[in-house]
């Protein structure tokens, strides 16, 4: 099952407005990384945190509508297919709204890798830390004026492969099978 932009949208915003569907995802994917299974829980505790008191989502069914979504994250990150995608606007949206998204994508993703443990890239191995550092500099692709010209898409769609093709990498070394990490199974039902 992959999610869309649009639904990952339509389930944040029933949670409380302000969470971006791009970003939330990264701070998923980048905890997903720095963290394995255990990640489930501090990512929904990440999301209540943004909840305003005005939230009419009981707790129960708010696990109930975030655990698809990590589910589906775990999956992509482990297949032998590499059918990993970062949750991004339709390719109909413009190149200024997919880039913006992007960014904030990047974004999330060093921050869920920083709330994962990661607190110094130096520790990591040298192509994970060297895509954290690309990563860094994509989380600023939202500052710049896109015109929305062919070769804007064109840089935005290669971007975002390497995007996908990195957050693919830094999974595999983070989470070989020399390295383990805690299942929160609690988060997971």
């Amino acid at each position: 099952m992959q999610f869309d932009y649009v639904s990952v949208t339509e389930v944040l915003f029933r949670i409380g407005p302000g969470n971006e569907a791009s970003e939330c995802h990264g701070v998923l994917c980048g905890l997903l990384c720095a963290k394995g299974g255990g990640a489930a829980g501090l990512w929904v505790n990440h999301i209540m945190s943004q909840i305003n008191e005005a939230n009419e989502v009981p707790p129960g069914e708010l696990e109930t509508l975030l655990n698809p979504i990590i589910l589906e994250s775990q999956r992509q990150l482990t297949s032998v297919e590499c059918d990993f995608q970062p949750i991004l606007p339709e390719d109909t949206a413009s190149v200024a709204e997919k880039t913006v998204a992007l960014a904030q994508w990047a974004q999330g993703f060093l921050v869920g890798m920083s709330f994962g443990g990661i607190k110094d890239l130096k520790e990591l191995p040298a192509d994970s830390m060297e895509i954290l550092i690309d990563f860094t500099k994509i989380a600023q692709a939202g500052k710049y004026d896109i015109e929305g010209t062919e070769e804007e898409d064109a840089a935005f769609t290669e971007i975002s492969e390497y995007l996908r093709a990195g957050v693919l990498l830094v999974y595999q070394e983070l989470n070989s099978p020399s390295v383990t990490h805690p299942v929160d199974k609690s988060r997971l039902h």
